[in-house]
């Protein structure tokens, strides 16, 4: 038996993943991670939805043709979904290969950044993002004269 690994998300975190995981276009390995995960946060959703009755400004029920109540399907707030290693691994595989895109911008790190966190990679991501930092050259000139010595956050 494989390890598996059981995450509640929040409304939030499931359609993050999910609209990243339509973004994979690298490896075979992680588009069919990421379609797979995909039909299982989809199957999540639907299992979870909620029918709310429609209301107008006055708190009278709106009907529909038929002179029935309107109602509209909510998403669930939070579903939770048990990953195989193999998945969070493909998850991760495919993560690498989107932030390797030239398209990727900084805001997309810091959202791809918390879906790492969602999925429990946190570390992963961190030690990718110290890999990408010592890829970075020294530049001998120097800085301005102010040196600052307190970190900032």
């Amino acid at each position: 038996m494989s390890e598996t690994y059981k995450k509640t998300l929040s409304r939030n975190e499931y359609l993050a993943i999910f609209k990243m995981c339509e973004y994979f276009d690298g490896s075979e390995t992680a588009r069919f991670v990421a379609t797979g995960v995909n039909e299982r946060i989809s199957k999540a959703i639907r299992a979870g939805a909620v029918k709310v009755l429609e209301f107008d400004e006055n708190k009278k029920p709106v009907l529909d043709d038929k002179n029935e109540q309107k109602y509209r399907l909510e998403s669930p707030k939070s579903i939770e979904i048990v990953f195989t290693r193999g998945e969070l691994d493909g998850m991760y595989i495919g993560i690498k290969e989107t932030v390797r895109k030239n398209t990727v911008m900084a805001g997309d790190l810091a959202l791809i950044k918390d879906i790492c966190k969602s999925l429990g990679m946190s570390k992963r991501f961190a030690n990718y993002t110290a890999e990408v930092f010592k890829q970075i050259e020294v530049n001998r000139e120097p800085l301005d004269e102010e040196i600052i010595t307190e970190p900032l956050d």
